[in-house]
């Protein structure tokens, strides 16, 4: 009777979401799901009967035998929950999370059963927001700071996930008041209890990880990356695999792993730290061959891949660190040249570079080079913080009288005349005693205009 009261307005014209929304939801329970489909997706287009309108073709689904659409229904239903709820940053990782759950499921029939009996009675109970709110927060307590990125359907997937967290909550809470041991139990307890629960066994990794165990977090962490590739989920499996990095840093089989599965999954970002990460862990180890090797290595992927010079960048540093270890100068210039060229403001890079070609007896290139930092410094009006580094450089090679005369240069224009003239005295001196006379009378003149009061010293050194 309600159905043929709604098709009599409908019929006469009127189309607001809300009795589509009654038609299709009447059409569901009838089992209608064929005419109920069309209805509900036209009340969806309001935001108001979105999500009801998924639980209702959920339902449908599963009343046609077609669990995994029911499945896929629900995935967008949770995927909606939280993009209005965490809002600001988060929506590009969930719709990509999501999407790759949509394909996963379909062949994952006991983690999609799962999921249909969670999610439908979390969403269907009248306390569905609170529990699932209790759900997002626990899920962020143990996942914060680390590579870990969950969803709600990640918690879902395996049964009895809400019961696990409410569980794991008193863990958390000891561990938070320092009770170690007490926590560590209550999840043991847990672990016993659900042996292939992943979420359990995250918690545990993190409550070694608190407690100082990092050995064996690093071992839980690592077992948990192999069993997420043996679930074919790479990207929980990348998480796991960074978090036991984030452990032991010179863990070289985990970096070869990681580095291994950055790649297949294409991911430029994760591959480029998986090999510097290596490099850093060979340099730690005084190998500098092996380091060098990966170094090599992330250079040749990165060409092939076609990336930006930013890309190269962190391969040419540890090139630069391993060279200067080497003390071999000449390939120190050839990897800052290179690195110049990917980011000419780099001054950092750029005094290195001076500095590389003063040890490689390149004095003109260096000088040269020095000139144009302090041209760059000049025009950004941070002249004295150049001259500092001007004045390292000194300490280093004090014998360069171009470097004395660009520092003599920069102090007349800050007017810091006593510096000047140090280093013209200084200079000065140099060129007498390599007896370059006229190049120490110019200095000597130089000196009797700024400082008249030393005048006939000055004299007396030139005769």
């Amino acid at each position: 009777e309600a159905l043929a009261l709604y098709e009599q307005v409908l019929a006469a014209g009127l189309e607001h979401p809300a009795l589509m929304f009654a038609v299709g939801a009447i059409l569901a329970e009838l089992k209608r799901c064929d005419e109920a489909a069309p209805r509900l997706q036209r009340a969806m287009a309001s935001s108001t009967y979105y999500l009801a309108g998924l639980l209702l073709q959920a339902r449908c689904e599963e009343r046609y035998g077609t669990p995994e659409r029911a499945a896929e229904r629900y995935l967008e239903a949770l995927e909606h929950i939280e993009q209005e709820q965490l809002r600001g940053g988060h929506e590009e990782w969930l719709h990509e999370r999501y999407r790759f759950l949509r394909a996963w499921i379909l062949r994952h029939p006991e983690q999609q059963a799962a999921l249909r009996k969670e999610a439908q009675q979390i969403l269907e109970s009248p306390t569905w927001l609170d529990r699932v709110t209790l759900i997002r927060r626990a899920l962020d307590q143990w996942t914060a700071e680390t590579p870990f990125r969950l969803t709600l359907a990640d918690a879902l997937m395996f049964p009895d996930g809400e019961r696990l967290l409410i569980e794991l909550g008193q863990a958390y809470t000891w561990a938070q008041h320092g009770l170690f041991y007490s926590a560590m139990e209550e999840a043991l307890r847990i672990v016993a209890e659900m042996p292939f629960a992943p979420l359990a066994h995250l918690a545990l990794g993190r409550l070694l990880a608190w407690g100082h165990r990092s050995q064996a977090a690093v071992g839980k962490f690592r077992a948990l990356g192999e069993y997420f590739l043996f679930m074919e989920d790479p990207y929980m499996a990348l998480a796991a695999f960074e978090q036991a990095i984030q452990l032991a840093p010179l863990d070289l089989p985990t970096l070869h792993r990681l580095l291994r599965l950055s790649q297949e999954l294409g991911d430029s970002l994760r591959t480029i730290q998986a090999f510097t990460g290596m490099a850093d862990a060979y340099l730690q180890m005084a190998n500098l061959e092996q380091a060098e090797r990966i170094c090599q290595e992330g250079l040749d992927w990165a060409s092939r891949r076609g990336l930006s010079g930013a890309a190269l960048r962190p391969f040419l540093l540890r090139m630069v660190e391993i060279a200067v270890q080497r003390l071999d100068w000449t390939r120190a210039v050839e990897h800052l040249e290179r690195l110049r060229m990917i980011d000419p403001k780099d001054l950092e890079i750029r005094w290195g570079l001076a500095e590389a070609y003063l040890r490689t007896h390149r004095m003109e290139p260096a000088l040269q080079e020095v000139r144009d930092l302090l041209d760059h410094a000049r025009a950004a009006g941070r002249l004295a913080e150049a001259v500092s580094n001007l004045e390292e450089l000194i300490t280093l090679f004090p014998e360069e009288p171009g470097l004395r005369q660009l520092a003599a240069q920069v102090y007349l224009e800050l007017g810091q005349m006593e510096s000047a003239i140090a280093h013209l005295e200084r200079l000065g001196e140099h060129y007498l005693q390599q007896g370059r006379l006229n190049d120490a009378r110019a200095v000597y003149q130089s000196l009797i205009q700024l400082n008249p009061d030393r005048a006939v010293h000055y004299r007396a050194l030139i005769r």
